[in-house]
């Protein structure tokens, strides 16, 4: 039966090989601990996944009196070659024994500073070490210390502080390869910061690293450019413009790639921070037709209507854009949605959620939303006034659950304003036995 497992997960992870060979990058400090067996071996036969090494040094999980080791290959495994010398990391399900996947195991000639740091682990003459490496501007998601990847830009001597639970610090400067080591520290959850001028860290997200006992513990930085693209967003009457979704792409032959989004604030402002090197553009719908949540034609910085006009703005560096102000185009026409839930008993329903999509039956683009009831039992946004649309109600949320709600009515193209109610049936009523989550804070504001 575990070997049946085993060949499950096997057959799962060949599904999914597409997917599993893109983090190969491989963390050593993770392989350590999650790999049963780790050995040197020449390739001495291998029929289709199934191999068998002969073992030339051990440093976990391989008895002194084995010779040879037997296993299959994972999808990113394929890699082993009759002959040939490995460091081999291997993960036993049940009866199976696999290697390769996502860990380091790989050619001995390319992996000097895996063995070296395996030996004096082994040897136990190694501290406890928080590693790590810094890259800019992303490059380091699919990299690693030890199997450096060749578009990566790792940064040098960046000033890297690591702080425990109970207030202990050390500090570190990365060498040129964006690397560094933190020796003798104690174990524990350690959150890390680095500094490098004209560069900046990404404040939403957390970078905390576990150093477990007798181990080490790694981890991969990212600094972005310290750049900044910001400006404000008028309307053609000479006013700021609110909760409009402004838009920086990068472009490439004209055409604008994966933009990225800053919905203007009270004061007609967007900002675009850590944005990396590139050439872009700025403007409203860059790459789509208006809709109900931007029911504006495209408009782009300073006063183009088509992507070939655009200012192009090119980033080399920290540089910073503070004036990229420009002119919202006139808004399409569109009408009011206003959709009420309530109870059976009356009382308005604080956690629903609906979906609005487009009827595309005349070629038009995709176009669809969500949004969720506010503390009256609302929700309120616009439509396009020369569409049809699906009005699905969708769920009700509640704490750790969700509850489906089967309910659509289809809107015709038009004019006039959309009310629509919905009454909840006491059999959905579940008051009493859960807590009603509001999805309200996720909604996005409607021009």
């Amino acid at each position: 039966m575990t070997k049946l497992i085993g060949i499950m997960i096997l057959m799962i992870l060949s599904e999914l090989s597409a997917w599993a060979c893109t983090c190969a990058a491989g963390n050593l400090c993770r392989s350590l601990t999650h790999s049963n067996f780790i050995f040197i071996g020449r390739v001495m036969h291998r029929s289709g996944s199934e191999i068998q090494f002969t073992v030339e040094e051990r440093f976990k999980g391989v008895d002194l009196s084995a010779t040879t080791m037997q296993m299959s290959t994972d999808p990113c495994g394929d890699s082993f070659d009759i002959g040939e010398r490995y460091v081999v990391f291997a993960t036993k399900f049940g009866d199976l024994v696999t290697a390769g996947g996502c860990s380091l195991s790989g050619p001995v000639a390319k992996s000097e500073s895996v063995i070296a740091f395996l030996r004096s682990w082994r040897d136990g003459t190694n501290e406890t070490t928080l590693r790590g490496l810094v890259s800019a501007n992303g490059g380091g998601f699919s990299d690693s210390i030890d199997r450096p990847h060749a578009r990566a830009q790792r940064l040098s001597n960046v000033e890297v502080w690591a702080q425990s639970a109970d207030g202990a610090s050390f500090v570190a400067l990365t060498n040129e390869r964006g690397v560094f080591n933190m020796q003798r520290v104690p174990p524990g959850t350690y959150a890390l910061v680095a500094s490098l001028p004209g560069y900046e860290m990404n404040e939403r997200r957390r970078n905390e690293v576990e150093v477990p006992k007798s181990t080490c513990g790694e981890v991969s930085l990212d600094l972005w450019n310290a750049s900044r693209i910001a400006g404000v967003l008028w309307n053609s009457h000479g006013s700021p413009t609110r909760g409009v979704e402004v838009q920086l792409a990068r472009v490439e032959n004209d055409k604008p790639q994966w933009p990225v989004r800053s919905v203007t604030n009270e004061d007609g402002r967007f900002e675009f921070r850590s944005v990396p090197l590139g050439t872009y553009v700025v403007g409203v719908n860059v790459d789509s037709a208006p809709s109900s949540v931007v029911p504006f034609a495209p408009r782009y910085y300073p006063l183009a209507t088509s992507i070939k006009e655009a200012h192009r703005l090119e980033v080399r560096g920290p540089d910073v854009w503070d004036k990229v102000d420009f002119v919202l185009s006139d808004r399409v026409d569109t009408r009011e949605l206003l959709i009420e839930f309530q109870w059976w008993d009356g009382t308005p329903i604080s956690n629903a959620s609906v979906e609005v999509t487009a009827d595309r039956s005349d070629g038009r683009q995709y176009e669809s939303f969500h949004r969720y009831s506010d503390e009256a039992g609302r929700v309120r946004c616009s439509l396009m006034t020369d569409r049809a649309y699906q009005i699905s109600f969708q769920n009700l949320l509640w704490k750790d659950d969700w509850e489906r709600i089967h309910e659509t009515l289809r809107v015709p193209a038009g004019r006039d304003p959309v009310r629509l109610k919905f009454v909840a049936p006491k059999s959905l009523d579940a008051r009493t036995r859960k807590t009603p989550e509001s999805g309200a804070k996720f909604n996005d504001v409607c021009p």
